[in-house]
């Protein structure tokens, strides 16, 4: 498999054909639990970081190769899908000086921490769950589409007994089904009946009842700055990972419309997890998580998942 990922590189880029690529070392960086595109993004702020400029991107297969230069160095690093929610990761040393191996322990240092912090909020959190936050678990549900070939993997959550759930839009540009699993393990087939690229919401579609919802009704528009709040995401298990954080600043305006920033791990598979303050009122839905960072995130507000549910007749 090394080797044919090594030839897959060569045929990428014909001009490293003399510099003797298939006989390159191919470094494994191991499995990290985050989809394709989400991988992609973090090994994209490492290069950075680095000094690396990526020069060429190539996408095969749910494959995704980053050709990256740096002064006389030159390397691929190269990302597929291990599940729908995983990844691996290959480094492919093309040219130049330096070790590949100590790149690659910099690279494997930097995934190794982003996914120890992703991996920390995972289960109860500290202080424990309030009861009211835990009892909305059965409402959440893990979300699982095909993206231009590539798997990818978020949350949604029941808004309407009749079937309906919503989540975030930013993944689903040319869906029309997505799988719908739960804490129990039931999956089902999803309907994406809108989306609303705007506000980035959708809305979901299943044929069955779901008993269990999130009251939109009963939520909060207006959280404090500081107060606490509570996240629960795509369920693993009998229980969705959850994590705890804080309401960080008063909504800004991105794109046109208003987002609550919040101090809390968000991580992939995060984005369109419903987040409720201590009596389990509904404030916001996870749009995703400022680039860069770890727990630094934004929250679609309420008063924009009323508005959108509204637009659809729920």
């Amino acid at each position: 498999m090394k080797r044919l990922f090594s030839c897959l590189l060569l045929a990428n880029a014909l001009i490293s054909l003399f510099s003797g690529d298939c006989a390159a070392e191919t470094v494994q960086l191991g499995s990290y639990p985050a989809p394709v595109m989400e991988m992609k993004e973090q090994v994209m702020d490492w290069l950075k970081g680095e000094g690396f400029r990526v020069s060429r991107e190539t996408f095969e297969q749910g494959t995704v190769v980053l050709e990256a230069a740096r002064a006389r160095k030159r390397m691929r690093i190269g990302i597929e899908p291990r599940s729908p929610l995983a990844s691996s990761l290959f480094l492919d040393g093309m040219a130049g000086q330096g070790s590949d191996r100590a790149v690659a322990a910099r690279l494997k240092e930097y995934l190794e921490a982003g996914a120890a912090a992703s991996g920390a909020r995972a289960g109860t959190v500290t202080p424990p769950l309030p009861g009211g936050v835990e009892s909305r678990e059965g409402a959440v549900f893990c979300l699982r589409a095909s993206v231009s070939g590539s798997p990818m993997g978020f949350s949604g959550f029941a808004v309407d007994r009749r079937g309906y759930l919503v989540s975030t839009a930013h993944d689903l540009n040319g869906v029309h089904w997505v799988v719908v699993g739960s804490g129990t393990g039931n999956e089902a087939r999803g309907e994406v009946v809108w989306r609303d690229v705007r506000r980035d919401l959708s809305l979901i579609k299943v044929g069955r009842t779901l008993h269990s919802i999130v009251s939109i009704g009963e939520g909060r528009s207006s959280p404090r700055v500081g107060e606490r709040i509570f996240l629960l995401s795509c369920p693993a298990g009998s229980r969705g990972a959850t994590a705890a954080g804080l309401i960080g600043d008063p909504p800004a305006m991105v794109n046109g419309q208003p987002l609550w920033q919040v101090e809390m791990p968000v991580s992939p598979g995060d984005s369109g997890s419903p987040v409720f303050d201590a009596e389990g009122r509904l404030v916001g839905m996870v749009k995703g998580r400022y680039r860069g960072t770890l727990r630094r995130g934004f929250l679609i507000p309420l008063d924009t998942i009323r508005d959108f549910l509204g637009k659809g007749g729920l």
